[in-house]
């Protein structure tokens, strides 16, 4: 009695294995399939994104240099606008100082280096990098009239 049971369950076993193989053997072939185009799918990425990363990496690195450029121009209208209003103050020190006789000709060139000076800062200066509104121009230009230069 052991000895068929024996047997049964060998016969049992070996027809799942025959079974299981019978379904392992298409489901690795096709696994293989998939992964076979899987890797010249990726070779193909790999081959389309290494042109587009060089590109990235020059894109980013001309940002850089023109961010470089915008900062040294900025840092040169910022002088400008330092030496202007030193121009507007020693001019308008002078017309006070001087009186009356040479008044016309000393208030209008100081008219005209202000308006200069207002122009270069509200071009270059009026608005901070990320948007907001530069202080200096705030305290300059509000309307309460905040816009003492002492020192």
């Amino acid at each position: 009695m052991t000895d068929s049971i024996i047997a049964l369950s060998l016969a049992v076993l070996a027809a799942t294995a025959v079974l299981a193989l019978a379904f392992a053997i298409p489901l690795v072939r096709e696994l293989r399939r998939t992964m076979t185009r899987v890797n010249a799918a990726l070779a193909r990425y790999e081959q389309d994104l290494g042109p587009l990363l060089a590109q990235a990496r020059e894109t980013l690195s001309e940002m850089q240099r023109s961010a470089a450029r915008v900062q040294a121009l900025t840092g040169r209208v910022d002088r400008t606008v330092r030496l202007l209003d030193q121009a507007g103050r020693v001019l308008s020190g002078m017309r006070v100082t001087v009186g009356r006789s040479v008044a016309p000709p000393v208030a209008t060139a100081a008219a005209v280096i202000e308006g200069v000076r207002q122009a270069v800062q509200f071009l270059f200066s009026s608005k901070a990098p990320d948007g907001r509104r530069d202080e200096n121009w705030e305290r300059d230009h509000s309307p309460t009239g905040g816009g003492s230069r002492d020192g």
